[in-house]
């Protein structure tokens, strides 16, 4: 009798070093390799190359699809963005075709909010909206230059002016405006990450990069300038953690981003062991090549390139507050992967990922993704089901 346990423990003991060592071999050993510093009273969280949790592979389940080309108010041209509201309503800024367009949670039209024109509340180059909290609509008009306001029923309510050039931008619950605004100083043009109060006035400068464009001027009697932007580019990016009620942000030239609470404050920051790859004249090409009309070898020869390729291309945080950072793909890489980064809410190095498709949307485990067909171009809002949802960890 107590050879068989005996046996029974040692065959309990073996089974438990082989789990182990399977773990371990996939890098899924939970533990964390990296380093905590501290620059004042600010933590950083230094992470190793690897994560601590290996792999991670996410099983999707399409369950909602809103689009077709053959309906007029399911039909999109050039959409930018979209949002949800606390229903689960779609909001949908269809640029091309000045309007957003509005579907329940099972992508039903409900109905559409403004047209193309120069009257109050009207679009002449809309280009990014968000909700707030209240489910007021605030759309970024470029000719406007400002934020046009929509109550909740899509009615027109206000402009506020903005005297800058911005592109992306979140709201505050006090109603502050965070954007990136793009504007010439001192003879250079710069990125700025910037804080603005509810008036659209300058409340801080967070942080602020080169815009690494290309501005080429030609002609005598008709001057013509071209700005060259490529994704190659080192460039600011930022995403609102609505569980931790804070921003991240970061510049590509580097991988450190940093959280800052709504008044602009820093909270901490996180950074990625990881080496510069060189940007190869292949990829050089290949953009240049994708510009319309065809560029001439010496405008070829002035685009700027950055001596390596940024580290991401934007980053997503989920309703549990992980972090998706999605990592810059090489033009010539012709999978239709991307590679994610996936941190913890406090910045650890939690898993890496691959998707097909770029998430917009994680929430309370679902992927909301806007999808273009690849044979037709037309484009598609879907959700996805993510079935292993509950199983990823959130923590070291």
């Amino acid at each position: 009798m107590r050879r068989k346990i005996i046996i029974f423990r040692l065959f309990v003991v073996l089974i438990l070093l082989f789990i182990s060592f399977s773990s371990c071999s996939r890098g899924k050993s939970g533990k964390w390799k990296g380093k905590v510093e501290y620059e004042g009273k600010i933590k950083v969280v230094n992470n190793p190359s690897e994560p601590v949790y290996g792999e991670l592979i996410l099983e999707l389940k399409e369950v909602l699809s809103i689009g077709n080309p053959d309906e007029e108010n399911y039909s999109f041209y050039r959409p930018r963005n979209f949002e949800l509201d606390e229903k689960g309503n779609f909001y949908i800024l269809d640029r091309g075709n000045f309007r957003i367009q509005v579907y329940n949670k099972n992508g039903k039209y409900i109905k559409t909010i403004g047209k193309k024109g120069q009257g109050p509340g009207e679009f002449e180059r809309p280009f990014g909206m968000k909700l707030d909290k209240k489910g007021n609509i605030y759309v970024n008009d470029f000719t406007e230059r400002g934020l046009l306001v929509f109550n909740k029923e899509g009615n027109y309510q206000k402009t506020i002016p903005i005297n800058y050039f911005f592109t992306d931008f979140k709201l505050s619950d006090d109603g502050s405006i965070f954007c990136i605004i793009s504007q010439m100083i001192e003879k250079g043009r710069y990125l700025t990450f910037s804080k603005l109060n509810n008036e659209g006035k300058l409340d801080k400068e967070i942080l602020k990069i080169p815009e690494f464009a290309t501005t080429i001027t030609s002609g005598t009697s008709t001057i013509t300038t071209i700005t060259f932007l490529h994704a190659f580019r080192f460039d600011l990016h930022f995403y609102f953690s609505e569980l931790q009620n804070q921003f991240i942000y970061g510049d590509s030239s580097k991988y450190e981003l940093s959280a800052i609470s709504p008044s602009g404050e820093l909270v901490f920051k996180f950074r990625k062991e990881e080496k510069e790859i060189p940007v190869t004249s292949e990829e050089k090409n290949k953009i240049c090549d994708s510009f319309k009309p065809p560029l001439s070898k010496e405008v070829r020869d002035k685009i700027y390139f950055p001596p390596y390729r940024p580290y991401f291309s934007s980053f997503v945080i989920d309703s549990e507050g992980r972090i998706y950072v999605s990592r810059m793909k090489s033009p010539v890489d012709e999978s239709k992967e991307t590679e994610f980064d996936v941190f913890s809410p406090d910045g650890y190095y939690l898993y890496k990922t691959k998707l097909k498709l770029f998430p917009s949307i994680i929430k309370d485990g679902y992927i909301y993704a806007r999808v273009e067909d690849e044979e037709t171009g037309d484009i598609y809002f879907k959700k996805f089901q993510i079935k292993n949802y509950k199983s990823i960890r959130k923590e070291v």
